[in-house]
Formats: C-alpha cells, sequence, structure tokens
C-alpha cells in the first residue's frame, strides 16, 4: 500500500474517533438538556397548580364578599342607615365592657342590621381592609341619616 493512503487511513481512523466522541458529546449534552427541561417542566407545573388553588381560593372570597358590596353599596337600598358623630368603637355584644371589634369615625355610614334597648347592631365596609365589618354601637354615637337621591 503506498505511503500516502495508509496516512490518509491513519486520519480516516481518527477522524472517525473524533467524530464518535463528538456524537457521545452531543448525546450527553442533550440528555442533560432534557433532565433540565424536565425538571423546569415539573417546576412550572407546580407551580400552576398553585396558581390555579390561590384564583380558586380568591374566586370564593369573592363570591362570598361581593355580594355583601353591592348590599352596603346599593342605592336602591332600602334599610335604615346611620352616621357616626364622633369616634365609636364597634363591639361584639350590646355592652360597653364587651370585646371591641373595630372603631368608627365620624359620618361613617352605617347599615342597621338589628336594634336592642340602647344598642344598634350595625354593618359597615372597612375600604381599607376591604371587607364588610359588623359589631354593636351605642345609640348614642349615631343619628338617623337618609340619601338625598
Amino acid at each position: 500500500m503506498p505511503k500516502g493512503s495508509i496516512y490518509a487511513q491513519g486520519l480516516l481512523t481518527k477522524l472517525d474517533r473524533i467524530v464518535t466522541y463528538l456524537m457521545l458529546l452531543i448525546g450527553i449534552a442533550t440528555y442533560i438538556q432534557n433532565q433540565n427541561t424536565s425538571a423546569q417542566n415539573e417546576v412550572l407545573i407546580s407551580q400552576q397548580r398553585e396558581t390555579n388553588e390561590y384564583l380558586e381560593s380568591l374566586d370564593e372570597f369573592a363570591n362570598k364578599v361581593y355580594p355583601k358590596i353591592e348590599k352596603l353599596t346599593n342605592k336602591e337600598n332600602k334599610e335604615e342607615l346611620l352616621i357616626t358623630i364622633k369616634s365609636s368603637t364597634l363591639r361584639v355584644n350590646p355592652s360597653s365592657k364587651s370585646d371591641s371589634v373595630a372603631t368608627v369615625y365620624p359620618n361613617q355610614l352605617l347599615n342597621i342590621l338589628q336594634d336592642q334597648k340602647r344598642w344598634f347592631y350595625v354593618e359597615y365596609f372597612d375600604h381599607k381592609e376591604t371587607i364588610p365589618k359588623m359589631g354593636w354601637i351605642y345609640k348614642g354615637n349615631v343619628e338617623e341619616y337618609s340619601r338625598q337621591d
């Protein structure tokens, strides 16, 4: 066999080994990439589940709160309304010794839910905490209010 042909044969063998090693490296890189993609997909799926659960809980909350908000803000609402004449404490029970629920400030509109001797059980919407609040308020701290439509 001629000398150049042996040299070419050696080059082809080395080239074949290089290609084999490159293919092995490409296979390893593809495997690693697939593993990373699988792990990323697992994380994304988990985050999607958490997001869906959070959205469902928000939807449940909205279904509970929005009707109360509409009730409190409905202009056609014929409920008796009160307005506070000074800062007052809403209480758990109709007693000045009862625990406090919230503080209402002058000019706060309140819906009367119940009337008991010297106390009203009232409801109002707390815009800061974005929830309706209820409690007992002493009658001397409020006066009747009628809307001017």
